[in-house]
């Protein structure tokens, strides 16, 4: 599925799949009130009494996704100074027969 927005007054073109993935990253899980599993724990990798790999990060994050229906093809890291980056190339799953739930 494509959506569709104007931005800047241009048409702007982009896979649904892509938006689905940056809310999954982006939501704080428990936030949502009909969807309270939707989204990743991010209060759990902030609190400063723990500290976490940015490897167990990313893969909680691809579990994540891979939970909500994308698939993670690649996951690439870029670190700054003070933060790092992480780009996600995704699409939907494909769903062919009965899947168990």
């Amino acid at each position: 599925m494509i959506d569709f927005e104007i931005v800047d007054n241009k048409p702007v073109f982009s896979d649904t799949i892509v938006h689905k993935a940056a809310n999954v990253v982006t939501t704080q899980e428990g936030s949502l009130y009909y969807s309270s599993a939707f989204g990743i724990d991010l209060n759990r990798f902030f609190d400063p009494d723990v500290e976490i790999q940015t490897e167990t990060f990313k893969s909680y994050s691809v579990q994540k996704l891979a939970e909500n229906g994308v698939n993670v093809l690649e996951l690439t890291q870029k670190n700054n100074i003070l933060e790092s980056i992480f780009n996600y190339v995704v699409q939907m799953q494909e769903q062919k027969g009965f899947v168990a739930q």
